[in-house]
């Protein structure tokens, strides 16, 4: 047998239903989402566009020259 006492449950068993009426129930909340994580992904590429760009152009300018990495010799 449990010790349980159910009716000293600090649980709010609400918060649920009301989870699911804003999120499982709400196909709207899906469609939001998803939109909102392809705008993200359009401004990551976006940026990381942009940071290439800039690079290209530095590099064009002659303000950033190409890296040459020499091999460590032991």
């Amino acid at each position: 047998m449990s010790d349980y006492d159910h009716d000293r449950d600090p649980y709010d068993y609400d918060d649920d239903e009301r989870f699911y009426e804003e999120t499982v129930y709400n196909e709207e909340y899906y469609i939001e989402r998803e939109r909102e994580l392809i705008r993200q992904s359009n401004l990551d590429l976006e940026l990381e566009d942009l940071e290439e760009r800039q690079i290209q152009e530095m590099r064009e300018e002659s303000l950033l020259r190409p890296v040459h990495i020499k091999p460590e010799v032991t």
